[in-house]
């Protein structure tokens, strides 16, 4: 048992401010899972950021949490009603649903899973069930480079019974997950060859993260028969995929034929 996971019942905003709030720019990189017209993997850029007083729509509480390509090629998209409480983020799927359903919960210890909801579709939710995912706190560390700011690592749960997390995932405390603020679950689940990438945050012009660019390799020609790596439906690598098992190559799923 390593020092951090000793950490896991600190309070997580003792030193901590909660950035859910009007002022903060969430910056994330895109690799989608269809091709561009070069026959390359989609990528882009996009933020997201919250606004809008909703007293002057008649409600007591929460700001608008939206989402936009940073080139603003496309209009924005609302992704939810979004309000704070202490070390909680709680979102709103619709104005007439009257439930707010926890986002995050950055003092998650490793004593009881929490239920966790996740913003997945655009915003007013009025026709698809939200359904939970259950997490647990597996350590606490400084960010690289960002020594000020925590990083939970956590373990998420399909069900609260259960004895072994079936992904891993890490959340700064007070920003969101690195994956993005509406990326908060599905850390062990394929998502069509999609992923995701916090780049930045902001928070009134001031930047309070930047992820660490990694280095990149030029000038190397590509190998046409370098074998392309191989996963299985759930995100992990495998070697060879078993007869009759579905696996995913490049942004394709196929199957392996069974003997």
């Amino acid at each position: 048992m390593t020092l951090a996971l000793l950490l896991c019942g600190a309070t997580a905003l003792a030193n901590a401010q909660n950035y859910f709030t009007e002022g903060t720019v969430w910056s994330v990189h895109v690799r989608g899972d269809i091709l561009d017209d070069d026959g390359k993997l989609l990528e882009y850029d996009e933020k997201f950021w919250l606004e809008g007083d909703l007293k002057e729509w008649g409600y007591d509480e929460g700001l608008i949490l939206w989402q936009q390509r940073e080139d603003e090629s496309q209009p924005r998209h609302a992704r939810g009603l979004i309000k704070t409480d202490g070390d909680k983020v709680y979102y709103r799927p619709h104005l007439q649903r009257d439930e707010w359903l926890l986002m995050y919960d950055f003092g998650v210890t490793a004593e009881e899973p929490i239920e966790t909801f996740a913003p997945e579709y655009y915003w007013p939710n009025t026709y698809i069930h939200d359904t939970p995912d259950y997490f647990e706190c597996l350590g606490r560390y400084a960010a690289p480079d960002y020594p000020e700011l925590t990083i939970i690592k956590v373990g998420e749960f399909k069900d609260k019974q259960d004895f072994e997390p079936y992904g891993e995932g890490e959340i700064l405390v007070g920003i969101g997950s690195l994956k993005g603020p509406v990326y908060n679950r599905q850390y062990g689940q394929y998502r069509g060859g999609e992923s995701t990438t916090l780049t930045k945050v902001e928070h009134n012009g001031t930047i309070i993260y930047e992820a660490t660019p990694k280095s990149e390799v030029t000038d190397i020609a590509a190998d046409p028969e370098a074998e392309m790596p191989l996963y299985n439906l759930s995100g992990q690598p495998i070697e060879s995929p078993a007869p009759g098992q579905p696996y995913v190559s490049g942004n394709q799923v196929r199957i392996n034929p069974a003997r």
